[in-house]
């Protein structure tokens, strides 16, 4: 997290990500009786400290100019509509539709591995979403690392259909792609 943060400001939600799903699910309450957690954090806070070391003498000019990119203006449904065609033409439509059906099986199954998963990637999938329904410009590609965290949930929902459903649309479907 410490390190994508470095990247790009989106691995900080990726990092929230993460921590709503250890707070949020069972197993991972139970993980934080464990220092792994907490040396992560702290881990990934001493890697981005430079950053915030450079902002603080700096008056956080980075932070100002980022959230002055996704600053919010007036309602519109239009910009979430922009938002997600930009997302699934840049996943392309022969993976945004599979991905989205796998996201919505693995909310119905409440299995705590694809949970972990689906918790990880809301913050960032749904704040990018969010701020251009409320009027905010936003790029395509902010929502990515969020999507990206979807793609084992993807992974295990066809091998499932293939494997123990025995079905044959994912096969031609990627036969088709």
């Amino acid at each position: 997290i410490g390190l994508a943060t470095l990247s790009k400001y989106q691995g900080a939600t990726v990092g929230l990500g993460f921590a709503l799903a250890i707070l949020c699910l069972p197993e991972g309450r139970r993980r934080l009786a464990h220092p792994a957690p907490y040396a992560a954090a702290l881990l990934a806070l001493l890697v981005i400290s430079p950053v915030m070391v450079w902002n603080a003498q700096h008056q956080w000019i980075s932070f100002t100019f980022q959230a002055g990119r996704g600053v919010a203006h007036r309602f519109n449904p239009a910009g979430l509509i922009a938002a997600l065609l930009g997302e699934a033409g840049l996943l392309t439509p022969w993976v945004a539709v599979p991905l989205v059906w796998a996201a919505v099986k693995a909310m119905r199954a409440r299995e705590p591995r694809g949970g972990f998963l689906l918790i990880s990637a809301a913050p960032t999938i749904v704040l990018f979403n969010l701020l251009p329904l409320a009027g905010a410009k936003v790029l395509p590609h902010w929502p990515m690392p969020g999507w990206l965290l979807l793609f084992p949930v993807l992974g295990a929902a066809l091998a499932h259909a293939v494997r123990v459903e025995r079905r044959t649309w994912p096969v031609r479907w990627a036969q088709a792609s």
